[in-house]
């Protein structure tokens, strides 16, 4: 269904970006210019933000429509990847946190939640199964796109813009990602 492949594709470009930016995170600093220590320092942060976001996300899932959920997270991944593809000094520290601190706080409570809301119990397993495979297809793939570009263009703006204009899409396709649920009820 339209709201799985919604979930899904916002899931694993997530899994993709953040992988592929933890693989590569001092070459990708240096490359917009954050120092090693600097670039390694903004994970401290972010993983408190996570903290945060994920409680946050497990108290609205029970009284939120789970699409404006899924735009949020995807909006945390499109702060991360605009804030490293316009590399402003000033604001792309904060972006890189924010933004990976909103898609990870995201990921473990929706991914948690929509599959049994959307599809219920009987085939769980099945789909659960298929969407996890998205997710480490996505993981697998993002430090391979990320030296590739870095190879193709001898920056990874290209990976960051590509990015960023995917979790765009993604923030306006989660408005649609309405609870299959929802529709079968109204008949």
């Amino acid at each position: 269904s339209y709201a799985f492949w919604a979930f899904s594709l916002v899931f694993a470009l997530q899994a993709c970006y953040f992988t592929a930016y933890a693989f590569h995170v001092i070459d990708v600093g240096a490359d917009v210019g954050l120092g090693k220590d600097r670039a390694l320092n903004l994970f401290v942060p972010a993983a408190g933000l996570n903290a945060a976001v994920s409680l946050f996300v497990g108290w609205a899932s029970d009284r939120w429509r789970l699409k404006y959920l899924l735009a949020f997270m995807a909006a945390g991944n499109l702060a991360a990847a605009a804030g490293l593809a316009w590399a402003d000094p000033v604001w792309m520290p904060a972006l890189i946190v924010v933004g990976f601190g909103v898609g990870g706080g995201c990921f473990g409570a929706l991914s948690g939640v929509f599959m049994p809301r959307f599809f219920g119990l009987r085939h769980l397993g099945a789909i659960s199964g298929f969407f996890a495979s998205l997710i480490v297809i996505g993981s697998a793939v993002g430090p391979l796109a990320f030296s590739l570009a870095k190879e193709a263009t001898g920056s990874y703006a290209l990976a960051h813009w590509i990015a960023a204009g995917a979790s765009l899409a993604l923030v306006i396709a989660a408005f649609w990602a309405d609870n299959p649920q929802r529709k079968l009820a109204r008949g």
